[in-house]
């Protein structure tokens, strides 16, 4: 036993700082997709070290959290859209009440909807490890997984669509992914 803890502790002492770096290259690179996308001034620039870290507690992708944000209020953090859905990832108050226990107004704050959003996208994944319909879900609510497990495409109804929502924030969240792998 002797001989091998020394070894173990040399192995951890070379992957600890291998896992440091790779975690700030992926910032770094998450950090360049911002500034690109919504500018050093923007509410998203400043809080993607939460984003991250609020998507790593909940075992969500930071990357998908940009492309929803992105597709969703293009980091507008004041955005409400038509069907009432409100802030950086457009919860619905419904969601928020219930997945987070926000009121409406707590959405505008940026920190509180990115994580009521994250909380909401765990929830979802819950229900479906498949990306796809965990974007699907995100959009439409989880009754869009369902339909897909039942029919094998993903619903027509929405504007957009949901199959369009769901092509259009993969294909974003792939180009992110890509940029930062």
């Amino acid at each position: 036993m002797k001989k091998i803890l020394p070894v173990l502790l040399i192995g951890a002492g070379l992957l600890i700082p291998a896992i440091a770096f790779a975690y700030s290259r992926r910032e770094d690179y998450l950090k360049v997709y911002v500034l690109t996308n919504f500018g050093k001034r923007s509410v998203i620039y400043d809080l993607l070290p939460y984003i991250i870290s609020q998507s790593e507690v909940n075992g969500i992708p930071p990357e998908l959290v940009l492309a929803i944000i992105h597709q969703e209020s293009r980091g507008n953090p004041y955005a409400v859209s038509s069907t009432g859905a409100i802030g950086l990832m457009q919860i619905q108050p419904e969601t928020a009440k219930n997945v987070c226990g926000f009121t409406k107004s707590q959405l505008f704050d940026p920190k509180k909807n990115i994580y009521c959003g994250i909380k909401y996208l765990k929830y979802l994944k819950e229900r479906s490890d498949y990306l796809k319909d965990i974007i699907a879900g995100y959009y439409a609510g989880e009754k869009a997984i369902y339909y897909r497990r039942r029919t094998g495409k993903y619903p027509s109804y929405g504007k957009p669509p949901v199959f369009k929502y769901v092509f259009d924030v993969y294909n974003k969240y792939k180009q992110i992914r890509g940029a930062v792998v």
